[in-house]
């Protein structure tokens, strides 16, 4: 597989290792791996070192580029810098998370998917889950949503660099008829400014519900299917 891959670790060598297991029937050319450090205790400091160990069993290919953070950062921060130095470094690629088990099939959707929509500024992320499962009949081989999910997931430097961790324009984006028009009843719209609410005060440590917003703004996701 062609298409850069990034995967996002801290201190889960179990799942790290059987992350790693799986890529090795895949055995992805170019692989990006960004680490948040580890927090002031022996037992992180122990579990991360464990985990770059598992790391090193990635012996199929030598184009790896690592990115460990010297400390902390926790999950939000550490996240966001790490996608952010894949995406300045790559036009477009995969990213896993280390309890993301990808197959075969996800690889081949998102090198086709991601080739595809590269320049379409409407498509923003394609996810690797779907969860209508029987609810929704889709005869397609994928489909296009506002909500994405990120357990698995590719985009383009196009789409990474309008995100905004922080929210900014929360405050403003509420009050328009942009968000008033995405949602199909009240409770749908209740419970997603209560989500960004928190997240905009800081009450929520997420770095996925702030690339989740952008989506009612101008953007859409394509979901798998299969």
């Amino acid at each position: 597989m062609s298409i850069p891959l990034l995967i996002l670790v801290y201190n889960r060598p179990i799942e790290t290792e059987i992350l790693i297991k799986n890529l090795r029937m895949i055995k992805p050319r170019k692989i990006f791996i960004s680490s948040d450090g580890p927090k002031n205790n022996s037992l992180d400091i122990a579990r991360n070192n464990q985990v770059k160990k598992v790391l090193k069993k990635i012996n199929w290919t030598k184009n790896i580029q690592l990115n460990y953070l010297k400390k902390n950062y926790g999950c939000k921060e550490s996240v966001s810098m790490g996608v952010s130095w894949f995406f300045s470094k790559v036009k477009m690629g995969i990213i896993l998370e280390d309890d993301c088990i990808p197959n075969k099939d996800f690889f081949v959707f998102t090198e086709k998917i991601l080739k595809k929509y590269k320049n379409n500024n409407k498509i923003y992320m394609i996810s690797g889950n779907n969860f209508l499962k029987n609810n929704v009949k889709i005869n397609e081989s994928y489909y296009f949503s506002k909500y994405n999910h990120c357990w698995g997931w590719a985009s383009w430097a196009r789409a990474w660099k309008e995100y905004d961790k922080n929210l900014t324009y929360w405050n403003h984006f509420k009050k328009s008829n942009s968000w008033k028009n995405i949602f199909n009843n009240k409770c749908e719209k209740k419970y997603w400014e209560k989500i960004f609410d928190l997240c905009y005060k800081k009450k929520i440590n997420s770095w996925a519900y702030p690339w989740l917003t952008l989506y009612g703004k101008k953007m859409e996701c394509v979901f798998y299917q299969k």
